[in-house]
């Protein structure tokens, strides 16, 4: 008999109603408690085995793992177990990464080397009450572009690997991060990035300055090292997890980004200059990003902005380059947005290569790529990559398309 299947959007409004209840997780909000009363009651082992299941898909294990904690529902001792589990995990991972942020912040900073870090490894130590509720998978940091030679040569000698390139000096010229690897116990990943966003439509209109201004200190302390580093201020964390959930990750952002965003507003709100966000939004054309993540969240996560402070990021109307822009982004399918990036260069030689160069790699980032054996078989393959990405460019246009409807 198959199993049952159960509605993405349901199982998210089960497990945000859960999570809101429990006061350690709470936002300060009033859920919909008919989601925990009746139905949450009655779920039988196959619906929480599905529900634990889009917990780890939406990174929420550990909010869901507190919250049942303190709640009496009739949750099979298996859930349980296996959160439990879970938790013990995610905690010892987490703490192994600690130690390695703080091993490579006093480097660093014996360097001489400004280091904003960012994403869930700021904001599980910085912004939420317990750091064990927020698990993160790496590091993310961001260092003026200058310092990226020295930042990579610190990495490599802590045995750290850096992942392969289109072609020589394209991610230097084009991209905003650079991803190392460990490459011995314990495996973390390192994101060096230079740049906040990936889409360079947009990144052309940031004055990434303006986040570099909006920092404080913050000391990370982990078994014994104790190291500061700078983190995003309320203002700029509310502008970076904004336009990182709907930019670089389109339609669908995770829960446990959007919760960020609520436990920010939540906790952070009256140290927000909302005004200041908002003109940096219309100035870099990233308010309508803002806006729609920002209204998602609070449908989410029941939390609520005051009316005046969400409408100052109420986008104006937009051209039709700006709506193509942020159609071909958004989508489900965003494969397209490639072509929107290479036309935003400023130098025709310049679009041309981005182009041709994610259309025809150099050989060895092929060879790597599509575990290529014999350089005779690199016709074929490459001929295999113009059509998948011919075939994924129409079908990216056509979620652009009926997406943005």
């Amino acid at each position: 008999m198959p199993a049952p299947k159960f509605a993405p959007a349901e199982l998210d409004r089960l497990l945000t109603a859960i999570i809101l209840v429990a006061p350690a997780t709470g936002l300060g909000t009033d859920p919909p408690r008919d989601a925990i009363t009746s139905p949450s009651q009655t779920l039988k082992l196959e619906a929480w085995t599905a529900l634990l299941g889009r917990a780890r898909e939406q990174g929420v294990t550990s909010l869901l793992y507190s919250a049942l904690e303190v709640q009496n529902l009739a949750v099979p001792s298996t859930i349980l177990e296996t959160l439990q589990e879970q938790h013990r995990r995610s905690v010892l991972a987490t703490a192994s990464i600690y130690y390695e942020l703080a091993s490579l912040l006093e480097t660093f900073n014996r360097l001489s080397i400004p280091i904003v870090v960012m994403k869930g490894a700021a904001l599980a130590k910085w912004l939420y009450p317990d750091s064990a509720l927020r698990p993160f998978g790496d590091l993310d940091l961001l260092l003026y572009p200058d310092d990226i030679p020295r930042a990579a040569d610190v990495l490599r000698a802590q045995n750290y690997v850096s992942g392969k390139e289109l072609a020589a000096g394209f991610r230097d010229s084009y991209y905003s991060e650079m991803a190392f690897t460990r490459t011995i116990p314990p495996r973390i990943g390192v994101d060096v990035h230079w740049n906040l966003f990936v889409p360079l439509y947009y990144r052309r209109a940031m004055d990434l300055d303006w986040f570099w201004q909006r920092t404080e200190f913050f000391a990370f302390h982990s078994l014994g090292l104790n190291q500061r580093a700078l983190v995003f201020n309320p203002t700029a964390q509310l502008v970076h997890l904004a336009v990182h959930a709907s930019l670089n990750h389109q339609h669908a952002p995770r829960l446990i980004w959007l919760y960020d965003l609520a436990l920010l507003l939540y906790r952070k709100q009256t140290e927000i200059d909302f005004a200041a966000a908002a003109a940096y939004a219309h100035a870099s054309q990233l308010a309508r990003s803002i806006f729609d993540i920002l209204t998602q969240m609070q449908e989410t996560w029941h939390t609520r902005l005051a009316s005046e402070q969400l409408e100052l990021f109420r986008p104006h109307a937009m051209g039709l380059r700006q709506r193509i822009a942020f159609a071909l982004t958004a989508a489900p399918r965003n494969e397209a947005r490639v072509l929107n990036d290479a036309l935003s260069l400023p130098r025709p030689a310049d679009r041309a290569r981005y182009a041709l160069r994610h259309l025809f790699p150099d050989a060895k980032y092929m060879r790597q790529r599509y575990a290529i054996r014999s350089n005779a078989l690199l016709p074929y393959y490459y001929a295999r990559r113009l059509v998948e990405t011919t075939r994924k460019f129409f079908r990216s246009v056509w979620s652009a398309v009926t997406h943005s409807r």
